[in-house]
């Protein structure tokens, strides 16, 4: 069996720095191999190693994570970059330096799951053992919402807690915010049915994860209580009660 790919995280929070390690070793498929609360540690720890993957905040002190990974990127054989930050608007800077993914903190198991798949993909040297033991799975998408500037920021499913059809548009909304896009709710079911998303009404599309309560009301309908900050309320229609008591096992 083949050494599995060493990780150097790179946060200048201690805390930060502690959960991706966390999640790295329940995952088991990266080896957290090192950490880092300065670039100049994270630089020392790459000239003397060689790492495969860095976890990198893009609010350092000092030279930036941006900074960093442009400098990364002039190596021989650079590392798989993953930006990782409590913030979203450096989301296309990030892409534009080819980094494999963008997680916003604070980050999930089955967000860093999905990094993990994609870093696999794209290091050469474990791809094909992965590849040999990988069920097949679906193709990570993003929803492109906009930001104040015109700036575009990448939502992940597994951010978004439902759709709202407006029109021929729809709004998202995640934890604490809503953002309306031009995608229609129709557009959005077909790409989206795969992360476990369920059309529930003519003007709703929900992420069943988010659900928090399930509340039977009058006639035999029912109101779905959500996880979002503000505990949002979705009618379900009564012609899609049961597919989603179907989805969710009741």
């Amino acid at each position: 069996m083949k050494e599995k790919p060493k990780a150097l995280i790179v946060d200048d929070e201690a805390s930060s720095r502690s959960e991706i390690r966390h999640l790295l070793i329940q995952d088991g498929r990266i080896d957290p191999w090192a950490e880092a609360d300065t670039i100049s540690k994270a630089s020392s720890l790459l000239k003397s190693q060689k790492i495969d993957v860095v976890f990198l905040d893009i609010k350092m002190p000092g030279l930036t994570g941006l900074e960093f990974a442009s400098l990364l990127k002039r190596m021989i054989n650079p590392p798989v970059i993953v930006f990782i930050t409590a913030f979203g608007e450096h989301a296309l800077e990030a892409f534009e330096l080819a980094a494999v993914d963008y997680l916003l903190k604070p980050v999930s198991e089955e967000r860093l799951r999905e990094t993990i798949d994609r870093i696999l993909k794209q290091t050469p040297a474990f791809a094909a053992e992965e590849k040999s033991k990988a069920k097949p799975s679906p193709s990570l998408e993003r929803i492109f919402v906009e930001k104040e500037g015109g700036k575009k920021i990448p939502i992940p499913p597994d951010e978004i807690y439902f759709f709202e059809a407006r029109d021929d548009y729809s709004m998202l909304y995640t934890k604490d915010q809503r953002y309306l896009i031009t995608n229609t709710l129709k557009e959005l079911e077909l790409k989206l049915t795969k992360y476990n998303f369920l059309r529930v009404h003519r003007k709703y599309l929900v992420n069943l994860n988010k659900i928090g309560e399930v509340i039977p009301i009058s006639r035999g309908t029912i109101l779905l209580r959500m996880t979002d900050l503000i505990k949002s309320e979705i009618l379900v229609s009564r012609r899609k009660t049961k597919s989603l008591k179907q989805a969710l096992g009741l």
